[in-house]
């Protein structure tokens, strides 16, 4: 029997997703996987509030950390539970305290919280984060897709040998490395990473030019540290 869904947002409904895009986003989960499409909401859910709540409350220092620390947590338990499927507990005290800390002009971002933080509605995540972005900040419908392909484009590894990393290239400090930017999100140091994968023998220019991209948006999901911490 299939199981009752906790929302019930398990479709696209959001009249900015039209003709050959809307196709293309309905297919992302299916070409993610759960993890790394709960993982590219949870990216977009912080890239949406973070900034926003830094404005909207940046006249007081306390609360605005104190409301961007209850968001940052929740993505957190998004992230855990993407990484781990634990537990559904969790992602519902992380739902209850984004709700709560819905004060005034924040209720935006609890909007699209409130589907990210449940353990199948996150196509509607996907409408909400769009809502968002188009009505709040202004975005253009035109650049969704665009955006979404900036992680997309993280989290996918190439076809083949490019797409590899041999295993003697994995040691303890390689692993350790990358275990310490996807945990703490230290995206910044991922060439470290590629001087480290240089140092045990890597060649693979592609890994190593992921790596160094100034260009790149990394994101948990992101393909090369997946590759290293045997994550896919």
């Amino acid at each position: 029997m299939r199981r009752r869904l906790s929302h019930g947002y398990t479709q696209l409904t959001n009249a900015v997703w039209t003709g050959k895009d809307r196709r293309w986003v309905e297919g992302l989960s299916d070409r993610l996987g759960p993890r790394k499409f709960r993982l590219l909401l949870s990216a977009w859910c912080r890239d949406l509030t973070v900034p926003w709540l830094d404005k909207a409350l940046e006249g007081d220092k306390r609360l605005r950390d104190n409301v961007k620390g209850v968001y940052l947590a929740a993505l957190e338990v998004s992230d855990q539970f993407a990484d781990t499927g634990q537990s559904v507990a969790a992602l519902k005290a992380a739902r209850k305290s984004a709700f709560f800390r819905a004060i005034g002009e924040t209720t935006s971002v609890s909007s699209f919280f409130d589907t990210l933080l449940s353990e199948d509605s996150l196509p509607g995540t996907l409408d909400r984060c769009a809502m968002v972005a188009t009505s709040r900040d202004g975005v253009e419908p035109k650049e969704l897709i665009p955006l979404l392909r900036r992680f997309l484009d993280d989290m996918t590894a190439p076809n083949g040998e490019a797409g590899q990393i041999e295993p003697d290239c994995l040691d303890a400090k390689v692993v350790a490395l990358a275990r310490a930017i996807y945990q703490e999100r230290k995206f910044r140091q991922m060439p470290r990473l590629a001087k480290a994968l240089e140092r045990t023998g890597c060649q693979n220019s592609v890994v190593l030019a992921h790596c160094r991209a100034a260009d790149s948006a990394h994101i948990r999901g992101c393909w090369v540290l997946d590759l290293v911490l045997g994550k896919e």
